[in-house]
């Protein structure tokens, strides 16, 4: 048993803007605590959110391993962190998407990659990522890329 509340009383946007991404993200198999770490970032007021209970759980289960990419850059190069936690168990791998080597989870895999690599990377799959400090998901920023 887990959920997200709010510790003092929040603007109703604040709370659609957190809300709407959090519940995005426990749909794509984040845990309540790590999607409510992310969603929180969307608005300057992110601490009056917590969570409470079990935050390691997830509502559905998680299709593939569950990242969040850092990217930094411009003009066709860019600097991307591409980090893999789990809360199912410990010893766990995934595989590199921009170079196919394995990695353990919450080992982040850090890369310069072409904007072309970085579309292929995100090609067919929806990854919450923090580009210039705001979050944007993989589908809707790769064609921007």
């Amino acid at each position: 048993m887990a959920g997200a509340v709010t510790l003092t009383a929040v603007l109703d946007e604040q709370a659609a803007t957190v809300g709407t991404t959090f519940a995005r993200l426990l749909t794509h198999g984040f845990s309540i605590e790590r999607g409510m770490q992310i969603a929180r970032r969307q608005v300057l007021m992110g601490k009056d959110y917590a969570v409470v209970g079990d935050g390691t759980s997830s509502l559905v289960p998680v299709p593939e391993e569950e990242a969040v990419v850092h990217l930094t850059g411009r003009d066709g190069e860019y600097e991307v962190r591409y980090e893999v936690l789990t809360t199912d168990g410990k010893g766990q791998r995934y595989d590199c998407p921009f170079d196919g080597t394995p990695r353990l989870c919450g080992d982040p895999t850090e890369r310069t990659v072409s904007a072309a690599r970085l579309r292929t990377a995100f090609d067919g799959r929806t990854l919450p990522v923090i580009y210039d400090g705001e979050l944007h998901w993989s589908d809707d920023l790769a064609p921007r890329l």
